[in-house]
Order: structure tokens, then sequence, then C-alpha cells
């Protein structure tokens, strides 16, 4: 079986730390629970990533355990690399749109000194 490595994406360790502080205000220690249900799900899709369909052109997906949370990566070569960690029960119009921006390289880090 090949070995795949993950790569997160800036913009997607925003979208995790949104949903932590949402979950942590509601209850303390939930939020907690959804990011080891986060890298649970990063972990599978990183052994198995071809096991999911292709929902968005390259995109698939995989969703949260316990969380309604879906998790967009794309694989290149021998990376599987993260761009949008997504709830499930949001407008699922605005995801192509977004994951279209983001794989463009909008949201990128720049380097200064860079160009």
């Amino acid at each position: 079986m090949k070995a795949f490595r993950p790569r997160l994406r800036p913009e997607l360790l925003d979208d995790l730390a949104e949903a932590f502080v949402w979950y942590e205000e509601r209850a303390e220690g939930i939020g907690q629970a959804l990011v080891r249900a986060f890298f649970a799900a990063v972990a599978l899709a990183t052994r198995q990533p071809l096991l999911y369909r292709n929902v968005h052109g390259e995109f698939r997906r995989v969703l949260l355990r316990r969380y309604p949370y879906w998790l967009y990566y794309i694989v290149e070569g021998d990376e599987v690399v993260f761009f949008l960690f997504y709830p499930a029960k949001r407008d699922p119009a605005r995801i192509g749109r977004i994951l279209s921006r983001r794989q463009t390289g909008g949201g990128q880090i720049q380097v200064s000194g860079e160009g």
C-alpha cells in the first residue's frame, strides 16, 4: 500500500479554530473533542485517501465522526492536501466556490520579500 503524507492548508486551520471556539462557547471540552475528531478524520483520509469518491472535481471529502463537518482534500502525488473544513448543514452551493478560490491560491500565506 502506498504511503501518503498529510498537508494542512493554513485556511483549513482557520476553519478548525472557528469551529473550536463555537463549540467551546457552548460547553467546555466539546471543542477539544472536535479537534480530536478532526485529526482522526485527517489520519483516516491520509491512510486511505482514494477510499472516498470525488465530489467537486478532484476534491474528495470525509465526514467527521460525531460532528456534522466535512473535510475536503485532494491527492497530489504522495500528499493528501486538506483544503476545507465545512459544516455539513451550511449552504452546499458555496463549497465549490470556496474550494476553487483556495485551490487557485486564495488564502496562501505570503512570505515578505518574495516576488
